[in-house]
């Protein structure tokens, strides 16, 4: 999440130079979430359905989400306030789309685990959200501070592409020995159970849902 909010500081200044009008800048800043829920809602309901592994998908994932800063970071040289808006939207979309795809698939991994630890787990990951959340714009106030428009994007993409390799490793460990217990266990994981589509009007009734929302 602080890749996303990282922008909220100096993205509007940015926009502001290239004749873009408020109205723009902040659907800009708001289309990440929206294809962020898009596709979270969507991999939810086809994630079993999917001709690849849900760690895979957080791979991906992450891929689009550096495209997406390196997009961002290129606005620099766009004079142009259509291909500005254009192009920022764009890096939006798949930023959201690859956000969306971290979170389901790390959530669906999570879900595999037991008890104590799987609930710890979930904490873990909505504490980093806030973390992000959090100092994301401080990250990126200051790296725009010491070195411009681009700083912020140049050291979080950096950070992204040094991580990439630890992810990939942490996944495909984790896959291997998912599998090695599922063979000792005789689980075939070839097997899908086909279910209904889950029905999301179900939630609305649901206090605790709403609650959310409004929080």
């Amino acid at each position: 999440m602080a890749c996303y909010a990282q922008l909220a500081p100096f993205f509007p200044l940015k926009a502001r130079e290239k004749d873009i009008s408020i109205l723009w800048i902040g659907f800009i800043l708001g289309f990440f979430a929206i294809m962020q829920i898009f596709s979270s809602s969507y991999l939810g309901r086809r994630m079993n359905k999917l001709p690849i592994k849900r760690h895979w998908l957080i791979i991906i994932g992450d891929v689009l989400l550096i495209i997406d800063i390196t997009i961002l970071g290129l606005l620099d040289y766009v004079e142009d306030p259509y291909w500005f808006v254009g192009l920022a939207l764009f890096a939006q979309g798949i930023g959201g789309l690859g956000a969306g795809a971290d979170m389901t698939a790390c959530m669906a991994i999570l879900s595999g685990f037991e008890g104590q630890d799987r609930e710890k787990s979930i904490g873990l990951i909505e504490a980093s959200n806030g973390v992000g959340l959090l100092f994301g714009p401080l990250l990126g106030a200051f790296f725009y501070s010491q070195g411009g428009y681009k700083m912020p994007f140049i050291c979080f993409a950096s950070l992204f592409i040094i991580m990439l390799p630890c992810i990939c490793s942490a996944l495909f460990k984790y896959d291997k020995m998912r599998k090695e217990m599922d063979d000792r266990l005789g689980v075939d994981t070839s097997k899908v159970e086909e279910k209904d589509d889950i029905d999301f009007s179900i939630l609305f009734k649901k206090p605790r849902f709403l609650f959310g929302i409004l929080a």
